[in-house]
């Protein structure tokens, strides 16, 4: 499938906007960091996400 064909069926794209994130807690825990975030992906709402840091690894998980 081509871009256009793509695009065609997608419709109308919104606006690129900026992403913004708000650091609302962090907690350092028994081997691991915890912070609790909220990201303004387009503008209209906002979605959580808590991110965990393991202090042993250095290795980044998500959790959705």
């Amino acid at each position: 499938m081509d871009r256009d064909s793509l695009q065609q069926l997608l419709g109308d794209l919104p606006e690129d906007k900026p992403i913004s994130v708000k650091t609302l807690r962090q907690e350092e825990l028994d081997g691991y960091s915890l912070e609790s975030l909220l990201l303004n992906l387009n503008g209209i709402e906002r979605v959580p996400e808590p991110e965990l840091e393991s202090r042993e690894r250095n290795v980044i998980k998500r959790s959705l």
